[in-house]
């Protein structure tokens, strides 16, 4: 895997940003070339590296996924480039498929760089990412970055829009400055590293590194004590390993259940007006369909404060439905909490709703592996068969599923 023909250039798409392009070439025959490209407004042109940072910490997720050595045109900061060496070897001791791949780059001579400055924190509107940049800890921040193209894809762009205008009034409101930067990220073979699993931590990291000239810290919120416990794509382990000599990655807020982070935000109106918690919808609302959305719901429900929050519509919370809700083992921890709140103040339904959930889960941890296998050889069988490929698109995995909150 090679990082070729790094630029920065005029946006095709407006004339009033600045995208950072590179070509990425494939060691693997069946890999076509893309152009990876990172963009924001043209007045920060002056404050995006060019460097191999961004590069190494975006694609090292793919290389150790493929198997392929990472080949960069661009220096690399010795501080990263010892951490990768160190963030590989966690990744494949999590996942035993990985590889630990060669990386051939020149180090940077940072002595001749100027150091940023700032303090930025990500920010999608999230319970986890309203805690961070609301608690009094974090008052130096200056930067809010929001990225289109992670949660709402990059075509929908009115989403966006409306989602960077919510945004830009939480930044007002505590005196700083929101940054909107839109990639490519998701829409190239980098998906294959899989985004939750692995390489979303990267993600981030790897926009911070994009205008790191203008950084002196990047604070990622933390998901939690349950991702602490996880092999997961951002955690505690590995978002620090992506700082360098001049620019510190903090995975911030651990000790904090969210139950706790919920609690605290709740009191701010900001929080109440602006609250986004679902990327199911892969819009700028809350679908108030999904699990996130119902179990946010809930803890609000619980908490005796679901009706301050307008961006949910309290009218279709209907609390029996969520004991139809899939849980996977990293969300364990917060319906345990939500549970635990809710047996203090003596909140039954909401209570039963979440044991029924657990129950349902277990059942179905059981039977969906039997039932993808057989999906798989369907697909495989049928899809050979003349005038019977159409039921190669039969999904036993979807009629067991229907009628949950998955």
């Amino acid at each position: 895997m090679k990082v070729k023909n790094v630029d920065i250039i005029t946006s095709p798409d407006n004339a009033d940003r600045v995208r950072l392009v590179g070509d990425v070439v494939y060691d693997a025959p069946n890999l076509k070339p893309e152009q990876y490209w990172f963009e924001v407004d043209k007045k920060y042109k002056d404050d995006i590296s060019i460097t191999g940072n961004p590069w190494l910490v975006c694609l090292i997720p793919l290389a150790v996924t493929l198997g392929e050595p990472i080949e960069l045109c661009c220096p690399v900061d010795k501080v990263l480039f010892k951490n990768v060496q160190e963030l590989m070897k966690i990744w494949k001791s999590w996942y035993s498929h990985l590889h630990i791949v060669p990386i051939e780059a020149e180090l940077l001579d940072v002595s001749e760089l100027v150091n940023g400055k700032k303090v930025v924190a990500f920010f999608s509107g999230g319970v986890d990412s309203f805690f961070t940049i609301l608690r009094p800890e974090n008052n130096n921040i200056e930067n809010l970055i929001t990225v289109h193209g992670f949660d709402v894809p990059i075509e929908n762009v009115n989403a966006f829009i409306r989602m960077e205008k919510s945004l830009d009034k939480v930044a007002r409101e505590i005196g700083s400055n929101l940054v909107s930067v839109t990639t490519n990220l998701r829409k190239t073979s980098l998906e294959k590293a899989g985004w939750g699993q692995l390489y979303f931590g990267s993600a981030l990291a790897s926009v911070g590194l994009f205008l790191e000239p203008m950084y002196k810290k990047v604070l990622i919120a933390s998901g939690g004590e349950g991702f602490a416990l996880s092999a997961w794509g951002s955690h505690p382990l590995t978002d620090p390993l992506y700082s360098t000599s001049r620019m510190e990655v903090v995975h911030d807020s651990l000790a904090i259940t969210r139950m706790q982070k919920l609690e605290f935000i709740s009191n701010f109106k900001i929080a109440q007006n602006h609250l986004r918690v679902c990327w199911q919808g892969r819009s700028d609302e809350n679908c108030c369909a999904c699990p996130k959305c119902y179990r946010t719901m809930a803890a609000l429900s619980v908490l005796g404060v679901l009706d301050k929050f307008p961006s949910f519509r309290t009218n279709t919370f209907d609390i029996s439905k969520a004991s139809r809700i899939y849980l996977h083992k990293p969300d364990k921890p917060f319906f345990e909490q939500i549970m635990k709140v809710a047996e203090e103040n003596n909140i039954k339904d909401i209570l039963l709703a979440i044991q029924k959930s657990y129950t349902y889960s277990d059942r179905l941890d059981t039977f969906l592996p039997i039932v993808r296998q057989f999906d798989n050889w369907l697909r495989k069988f049928f899809r050979k068969k003349r005038f019977l490929w159409r039921l190669a698109e039969l999904s036993l995995e979807k009629k067991l599923l229907r009628n949950s909150i998955a």
